[in-house]
């Protein structure tokens, strides 16, 4: 039997699925109703897990979240990109620009730390640019990545 331990997400499995019930059954009668999936397709910690069994992949999608991160910055995105990479984006603007407000500061922290969440789970592609963004976080200019 192999059990793996996430916070509150468990993932259980056996060879035999009558072994995972039981243990389920168990565990309900311990803690009361669980939430249970089972399958090919599967949420944990906010990613969209599903096995191509054909394939032998896994995708990890955690589109909700990035839906979300876009939805909290408040600015309407309405254009595609090749890359995640702006060729101003290592422009600092330190003294050419404000500061952000208070207020849009702790929005651009927050949607820093949900970015920076999707990338270590299911987007290295993005790192380099988060990498950028959180050392940008204790003094958010307003022209931060802009030309």
């Amino acid at each position: 039997m192999h059990c793996g331990l996430v916070r509150d997400d468990n993932k259980l499995s056996h060879v035999q699925s009558e072994v995972v019930t039981e243990v389920l059954e168990a565990i309900k009668g311990h803690f009361g109703e669980l939430e249970i999936s089972r399958g090919d397709e599967h949420n944990l910690l906010g990613m969209k897990i599903v096995i191509d069994r054909k394939s032998r992949s896994v995708i990890i999608s955690m589109r909700d979240q990035i839906e979300e991160s876009i939805k909290v910055f408040g600015e309407d995105v309405d254009d595609t990109v090749a890359s995640p990479a702006n060729k101003n984006l290592f422009m600092t603007y330190n003294g050419e620009s404000d500061e952000l407000g208070k207020d849009r500061s702790e929005i651009f922290h927050s949607v820093t730390a949900k970015l920076l969440f999707i990338m270590k789970r299911a987007r290295p592609d993005i790192e380099t640019t988060i990498s950028y963004l959180m050392t940008r976080v204790s003094k958010v200019m307003r022209k931060i990545g802009k030309s």
